[in-house]
């Protein structure tokens, strides 16, 4: 059985997407080539479990840098994560980028899917519209697939 479509992005009833702050100066995505990653964190280890974690544990993510950094040691690295490049990007291709992922549905989470697939579903449609190639995108994606990471930080 699939899983079924969840409303609101899967935000729950009542819970609305974060607001914009495309109106804020400081966080305007520049119109230049920008280097784009998929983040990948692990989970923590959950004390008093004997439950190995795999990396389909791991939450996925995709980000660029827009406007200005916070600077400092917390600002520059996301606690048990890595970074799997998938390529420059134009300020167009992001923004094309941002439009299939705020369409892209999210599923019920069910043990099989999570949001791996979601990143898969957005970068196979983002290949599909040409924004990217399956050469920038599938690398990535396998190394991260197989990304265990340091459960222990």
């Amino acid at each position: 059985m699939s899983p079924k479509s969840l409303p609101n992005f899967g935000r729950p009833e009542g819970v609305r997407a974060p607001a914009s702050i495309d109106h804020l100066p400081k966080y305007w995505d520049k119109d230049e080539e920008k280097d784009v990653v998929l983040i990948v964190t692990t989970p923590p280890k959950l004390p008093n479990t004997t439950r190995t974690l795999s990396p389909h544990d791991n939450h996925w993510m995709i980000v660029w840098e827009v406007g200005e950094i916070i600077t400092g040691p917390d600002a520059t690295r996301i606690p048990m994560s890595r970074n799997f490049r998938l390529g420059m990007m134009t300020f167009d291709q992001r923004r094309r980028l941002e439009e299939i992922a705020n369409t892209t549905e999210v599923l019920e989470p069910n043990g099989q899917w999570n949001c791996q697939d979601w990143i898969l579903t957005v970068l196979e449609t983002a290949q599909a519209s040409g924004i990217i190639t399956r050469e920038q995108w599938v690398g990535a994606v396998s190394e991260a697939q197989h990304y265990v990471g340091n459960i222990e930080e």
